[in-house]
C-alpha cells in the first residue's frame, strides 16, 4: 500500500512539473487567483504584458498588483458569477500599450469547490500581424 501511495504521489508531482512546464513556455500571459483574488500563479508572458513581478506580486491580490479596475473586474465577475468571461482591453505599463484579449474561467477542486480563477492573455496585436513564414512538413 505504501508503494502504491508513493507511485501515486510521484505521478501527481510529475503531472504538475509537466502542466506548470507547459504553462511557463505559452506565449500567452497566464495568471491564476484564488477565491480570495490572490495571485497563485504568474508566467513570465503575463508578467511582461501586466508589468508585474512574480516575486512582489506573488500571493497578493490582484487588485493591488495591478492598478486597472477593468481588468481586476474580469477576475471578479469570474469569480462571483462562477461564469466565463471574454474581454478585450489596452493594457497600460510604464514600458508598453497592449491591447489583449482576456479569456478567465473559473475553476474548482476535485469535489467541485470552486477555488479560484484562471484568465489567458492573447497579445491581439501579434495575432493580428503575425503571418507565417513557411510551411512545417
Amino acid at each position: 500500500m505504501a508503494r502504491s501511495s508513493r507511485e501515486r504521489l510521484e505521478t501527481i508531482a510529475l503531472d504538475k512539473n509537466k502542466l506548470l512546464a507547459i504553462i511557463s513556455g505559452m506565449v500567452e500571459g497566464v495568471v491564476a487567483i484564488d477565491k480570495n483574488e490572490n495571485i497563485i500563479h504568474l508566467n513570465e508572458a503575463a508578467r511582461m504584458i501586466l508589468g508585474i513581478s512574480p516575486d512582489k506580486d506573488i500571493h497578493r491580490r490582484i487588485w493591488e498588483a495591478r492598478d486597472s479596475s477593468e481588468f481586476c473586474q474580469i477576475f471578479s465577475v469570474a469569480l462571483n458569477e462562477e461564469t466565463e468571461i471574454r474581454k478585450k482591453l489596452k493594457i497600460v505599463t510604464s514600458s508598453t500599450d497592449q491591447n489583449v484579449e482576456v479569456h478567465a474561467s473559473p475553476f474548482r477542486d476535485a469535489s467541485g469547490e470552486l477555488v479560484g480563477v484562471v484568465a489567458v492573455l492573447h497579445d491581439v496585436l501579434n495575432w493580428n500581424v503575425w503571418k507565417p513564414s513557411g510551411r512545417i512538413s
